[in-house]
């Protein structure tokens, strides 16, 4: 390890054997985490969709539009950290942030009749109202969640393996119950409206979750909280980013999640285009959806029990060379065959269920690491950084997606709806570059990253005690020591 202090000693045992965090804690995140992220889909999943086939805006306009928002949006994300590591109190951040977000997802799905230029400037207005408070959002839940899970590693797994099993079990439900009552109530209501009622009604249950996580973090952030210079954070946004240039690991980290980053948001605007031209049956994405739930819960019981025996690092190595495998299989078998790509995508669920039990273990070690080697507190800046790789997905996606969809026929027929081409070429395309990028980011994980737990969980300990004193200095009066 560089740095400008000697690394603390390898701890002849490990330091924590179980979880110590107060037993609701972990049901408040599951709550958080399942009711927030059924809100989320209609954003990253169905938004692209409605707006290109109900709301009728040609793909290249859209993508355009949406891109350069993109940009704005990445540009806010680099300010975000430096702009929380200010901030004594988390809370207020985290509420606020969410509550403005789920308005504005409701204004891009509610199709007003207006012409095709004013929809343009609708969705750049509020895309940005979505995503700018969820940059400020992300880098507070994961600040604040660093407060409640303390230097401990397993209240980190206990709250991942509690929302892993209560999400899937829930996800069970909403899989089977969201495309159909979407496609219901498209009939029922109109053209598109039923996309529009199920944003407002995940919207305001996005709303409870947010409030529900408010409340029950109450006791780990008192109104005394001390600001983040009484404990040591850097304040200069200029030396934040110089500070996390030089660690070798955080740069690892953010390459690798770059890379899968950008696939993830591939795969994830192409998944309504596969199952509605490829398989030509939405429905049967509920039914893919509503099985891998069930694997997911199954899986759920029994993985975080397996990765407590493993580091972080074993279960992140696994799953990035598992994925490879997968997209390989769908690459070859999964044209046109949607039972091919469920099985394919139900046996991913293993490698994902094993490295998501250490949820986002790997950044906070890199956080504590450069905590405790520099002497400054970035840690909510460190945080905010594992939010640009989604950025960067988002803003290579759609100019992507748009190419793609160019490139196998696709076309849109006003009052109809799309039609396209060469599905075949389209399932090829779709899966050489997620191919690609994780190959790329697994080599680069498995050589680059060496932060090793155990070292990091003695930094995470000493950083704890060092913020304590210099808080109390700061209260007496006296000058902070190190």
């Amino acid at each position: 390890m560089s740095g400008n202090t000697p690394a603390p000693a390898a701890p002849a045992a490990p330091t924590f054997t179980k979880a110590d965090i107060a037993r609701h804690m972990p049901w408040v995140y599951a709550i958080y985490s399942l009711l927030n992220s059924t809100a989320s889909t209609m954003a990253l999943t169905h938004m692209q969709f409605f707006l290109t086939e109900f709301a009728g805006i040609p793909i290249n306009n859209f993508v355009a539009v949406v891109t350069v928002a993109r940009f704005a949006d990445l540009a806010v994300s680099l300010i975000a950290g430096p702009i929380i590591q200010r901030q004594a109190r988390m809370r207020p951040w985290v509420w606020g942030t969410y509550v403005v977000s789920g308005l504005g997802t409701i204004a891009c799905f509610l199709n007003p009749p207006v012409n095709i230029g004013a929809k343009l400037a609708i969705v750049a207005i509020f895309y940005c109202f979505i995503h700018f408070p969820m940059n400020f959002a992300t880098v507070s839940v994961s600040t604040l969640q660093i407060k409640v899970v303390g230097p401990n590693p397993y209240n980190r797994l206990a709250i991942t393996a509690m929302t892993t099993r209560v999400s899937s079990a829930w996800r069970i439900v909403t899989s089977a119950v969201i495309m159909p009552a979407i496609t219901f109530l498209n009939s029922q209501l109109g053209f598109g409206r039923g996309y529009t009622l199920m944003t407002i009604i995940l919207a305001c249950m996005s709303f409870a979750a947010v409030t529900v996580l408010y409340i029950f973090t109450k006791p780990y952030e008192p109104k005394d909280t001390p600001k983040p210079t009484a404990t040591g954070a850097q304040t200069n946004p200029l030396k934040m980013y110089a500070s996390a240039a030089k660690s070798f690991p955080l740069m690892v980290l953010l390459g690798c999640s770059m890379l899968t980053g950008i696939a993830g948001q591939v795969m994830s605007s192409g998944t309504q285009y596969y199952w509605r031209y490829s398989v030509e049956n939405m429905n049967l994405q509920a039914f893919q959806a509503t099985v891998g739930s069930f694997v997911s819960l199954g899986l759920s019981m029994f993985m975080p029990q397996i990765a407590r025996k493993m580091v972080p690092k074993q279960t992140s190595v696994i799953n990035y060379f598992w994925t490879v495998g997968w997209y390989f299989a769908i690459f070859f078998f999964a044209d046109g065959r949607p039972y091919h790509y469920m099985v394919f995508s139900w046996m991913n669920s293993i490698s994902t269920s094993l490295s998501g039990a250490w949820g986002n273990q790997l950044w906070v070690n890199a956080a504590e690491v450069d905590f405790y080697e520099t002497g400054l507190d970035n840690r909510p800046f460190i945080m905010s950084l594992s939010n640009l790789p989604i950025k960067m997905g988002f803003i290579i996606s759609g100019p992507f997606t748009a190419w793609m969809l160019n490139n196998t026929g696709y076309e849109y027929i006003e009052g109809i709806g799309g039609t396209m081409a060469d599905t075949s070429r389209f399932v090829k395309i779709w899966f050489t570059i997620p191919i690609i990028l994780w190959a790329m980011a697994g080599l680069l994980f498995t050589f680059g990253y060496r932060v090793k737990q155990d070292y990091a969980v003695e930094c995470a300990i000493k950083n704890k005690e060092a913020a304590a004193a210099k808080a109390a200095a700061a209260a007496a009066g006296s000058p902070a020591t190190s």
